[in-house]
């Protein structure tokens, strides 16, 4: 199997996992190598560098989670069908194995922003685009390795208390969750459509000039 096929084949595996464990695949170093090789090598316009992760195993982990349902919960107040729900999701991903913390640092873009002015209404955007491109990266990666993992929004709910927690500057913009864990046990890897609508291609890609 050629490189591109292998990758292609890590693309398309690549799933929404929920049912996950506090277990690695893979030992804490082969997680900093491959965190450490995606803020690297996936690029950023103007070479603006703008994400920023944190990365929360054990009890940072824990904790953080645990902010969340505390957010989370004073929005559900006389609402316990939903709130029995959704401390059930809560507990899951707090019984995974980390969490990454995705952000994005508005200096770079303000300073490219000042040189470039042409372009100034577009770095926030870029920078978006570049945080997007890191997190399908970690996320394909993670995968790969053996994990499950699933990617969650619960920002702003959470902005203040998680920066006063792990001395995150107030300015960086946070973007989102990123859990992960070995799936539990029993839990099957789904198959690339499964379970999935796909809308037609037709509709999504646009061809010129090719002989297809």
């Amino acid at each position: 199997m050629s490189q591109s096929t292998a990758f292609m084949e890590a693309v398309k595996g690549r799933r929404t996992y929920y049912a996950l464990q506090k277990k690695s695949s893979i030992s804490d170093a082969r997680l900093k190598d491959i965190v450490d090789t995606a803020m690297i090598s996936v690029p950023s316009a103007f070479n603006g560098q703008t994400s920023r992760v944190v990365v929360l195993l054990g009890k940072d982990h824990d904790q953080f989670w645990g902010y969340v349902w505390e957010a989370v919960k004073s929005h559900l107040r006389g609402k316990k069908d939903r709130e029995a729900s959704t401390k059930a999701r809560m507990d899951g991903f707090a019984n995974a194995y980390g969490t990454i913390l995705f952000f994005e640092d508005p200096t770079p873009s303000n300073e490219l922003a000042l040189k470039f002015h042409r372009y100034a209404d577009k770095f926030p955007s870029w920078a978006d685009q570049h945080n997007g491109m890191l997190q399908h990266t970690l996320w394909v990666a993670l995968e790969a390795e053996g994990m499950g993992v699933s990617i969650q929004h619960y920002n702003p709910l959470i902005d203040v208390v998680t920066k006063q927690r792990w001395n995150i500057p107030s300015d960086w913009g946070f973007k989102a969750q990123m859990v992960f864990g070995e799936l539990k046990d029993g839990e099957s890897r789904l198959g690339w459509t499964e379970n999935k609508e796909i809308q037609p291609l037709e509709q999504r890609v646009t061809w010129y000039g090719a002989n297809l």
